[in-house]
């Protein structure tokens, strides 16, 4: 199973899990060989949206700016907390993304908790145009054309979280 920017996991044997993602675009791969027949696999995908799976449009050029931030931030996020945000500028402008504030727990490879932005607007998160960012890393981001699409997992450790700020350019 993928998730955004490339994570993947592999599920072997007859263990039943939970696997989220805190995006809507998710892909599963069922791959086998002729060692042992079994009768197959079940999978269940259900899509679960939070308050903070928000369509920002600013597309009308009344407004130009923003912040997005994690759940109760500056205070400590809830655990397993999960966001996702597309940003939509104006008809030839594009979005100017700055993570100012970054207080996530580092792991190698950012797979435990991150903010994934993907510059390409498309919100698959492919590895070719996303970046997973965790720890204390700061960066600017500016989309390819007039959308930007920004993932945060906040995993199972509480942390202060992020705070971006966001403009058309």
């Amino acid at each position: 199973m993928y998730h955004p920017a490339g994570l993947r996991t592999i599920v072997c044997r007859t263990n039943v899990n939970v696997y989220r993602a805190p995006v809507g675009y998710y892909r599963a791969t069922f791959t086998t060989n002729s060692a042992i027949q079994y009768r197959g696999f079940q999978i269940t995908i259900s899509q679960r949206t939070t308050p903070c799976h928000t369509i920002i449009d600013l597309s009308d050029g009344s407004k130009t700016s923003g912040l997005i931030s994690s759940p109760s931030f500056p205070r400590r996020y809830p655990a397993n907390s999960q966001c996702e945000w597309w940003i939509q500028a104006p008809t030839g402008n594009t979005i100017r993304l700055h993570l100012r504030v970054m207080k996530l727990r580092y792991s190698s490879g950012c797979y435990k908790s991150y903010v994934a932005v993907d510059t390409s607007g498309t919100a698959t998160y492919d590895p070719s145009t996303t970046e997973r960012i965790c720890g204390r890393h700061r960066k600017t981001f500016v989309s390819t054309g007039t959308m930007i699409n920004v993932a945060f997992e906040g995993g199972s450790r509480r942390t202060k979280g992020f705070r971006a700020f966001y403009t058309v350019v």
